[in-house]
């Protein structure tokens, strides 16, 4: 054995990490036992690296080979490692840059976190969790957890307000019940939808983009301890969870699964997600879901608003996942022409809505000749794009909000 392996921190047979890196793995191993799930994260994927359970192709990892030896660059969230495999195939951890900064971040909603939103008299509050589990909000040990992963804002409880009402908006809405209960909700602060008119990247290809891989990794680290959560307890009771996605937060989800999926987890029927207005495609993302075991039932996976720009792709998109469904769930998943009929024409809703508002303005035109008659058939299909109104599910909801603002 070489000195630099005398002098390195031996965590297993073939892990080894390097003298100058020792400190901080060592610190990263005590948070850990306190129960901090970021620190447990970054360990678990250097071990699981060196026990060869990482895909190579997983969005999070650069593979460099050089000289005999191969490096690979974890990018992991305020945390980047590289590890160097020997050809004796021994792992050794030669640098990892380290923000010890990042669970206080969290705490200060300027890192993605899961948080617990609850109503307190008009208002939302959302405080982060750091040991990245989620509550459950029912009394009822059977019913399923939910859960929101909303777009990226900047106010955390505008956040948790408007993915409250994109939940009450959703097949899992537990008839308003979440105003009392409260729910989990996976926020990223920031500004800008994830995917969109704007982020045309992300919304064509949500399961590669950097630009969302921090929120991902984190909200898949929670869907994989949700499951544990479920394996350990599933004999006493249910830990079912019920996701449902905001607007960008389907981007978030997409790429998540496919994390998920490089790691070969299977969800076992224990989560299922409905999109809620998505701005990212929807049929690579009921793929994924199907690749790690979600669960199947007949409710519609997503509804949509292509009087939104933004959300005009993924309306489109939902054509090929309905034919997607009814090809690989008539037989196994009890879905049956109805619902293939419901959700095609879930995909239209919007397109129908534009020709109306379209319609509306050439029989405005018709009957009165004035311009004043066309502006008020347009505003229809403004208010759809308008910032701060196309956050909500619904007209109503948008409205509710800021009358009781003033």
């Amino acid at each position: 054995m070489n000195q630099s392996a005398l002098q390195s921190h031996r965590v297993n047979n073939n892990l080894l990490i390097s003298p100058n890196e020792k400190p901080k793995f060592l610190e990263l191993q005590k948070l850990s036992e306190q129960g901090n799930y970021w620190a447990t994260n970054i360990v678990r994927e250097i071990r699981q690296l060196a026990a060869g359970k990482t895909n190579h192709d997983s969005v999070y990892l650069d593979v460099n080979d050089h000289n005999n030896a191969r490096d690979f660059v974890l990018k992991l969230p305020g945390c980047e490692v590289i590890a160097t495999q020997e050809l004796a195939g021994n792992y050794i951890v030669t640098s990892m840059n380290v923000d010890f900064s990042y669970v206080s971040s969290q705490t200060e909603n300027t890192k993605p976190a899961v948080h617990w939103a609850q109503k307190r008299k008009d208002s939302w509050m959302a405080s982060p969790k750091k040991d990245g589990s989620l509550k459950r909000q029912s009394k009822d040990e059977e019913n399923w957890i939910l859960a929101g992963v909303s777009d990226q804002y900047s106010d955390a409880e505008f956040s948790a307000k408007v993915t409250a009402e994109h939940i009450k908006a959703s097949p899992f809405s537990d008839n308003g019940k979440i105003d009392t209960y409260g729910y989990n909700l996976f926020y990223s602060p920031g500004s800008g939808s994830f995917a969109g008119l704007k982020n045309l990247k992300t919304q064509l290809d949500a399961e590669n983009s950097a630009e969302i891989r921090e929120s991902a990794q984190l909200l898949a680290g929670v869907m994989e301890k949700a499951h544990k959560d479920y394996k350990r307890n599933q004999s006493k009771t249910s830990h079912k969870v019920a996701w449902v996605t905001q607007r960008g937060g389907s981007a978030v989800m997409t790429q998540a699964l496919r994390i998920l999926s490089d790691k070969s987890v299977n969800l076992e029927g224990s989560q299922k997600v409905f999109l809620s207005h998505p701005t990212s495609r929807t049929d690579r993302l009921y793929k994924l879901s199907r690749d790690v075991g979600m669960a199947k039932d007949t409710t519609n996976l997503s509804s949509h608003n292509a009087l939104n720009g933004s959300q005009l792709l993924a309306s489109l998109s939902n054509i090929k996942t309905t034919g997607m469904r009814a090809r690989t769930e008539r037989e196994t998943g009890g879905y049956q022409w109805q619902h293939e009929g419901r959700d095609h024409l879930s995909s239209f809703n919007g397109g129908k809505a534009v020709g109306k508002a379209v319609g509306g303005v050439f029989t405005a035109v018709a009957a009165s000749g004035g311009m004043a008659a066309v502006a008020g058939a347009i505003a229809g299909i403004a208010c759809s794009n308008i910032p701060g109104v196309q956050e909500f599910p619904n007209m109503k909801s948008a409205f509710d909000h800021y009358v009781a603002k003033v």
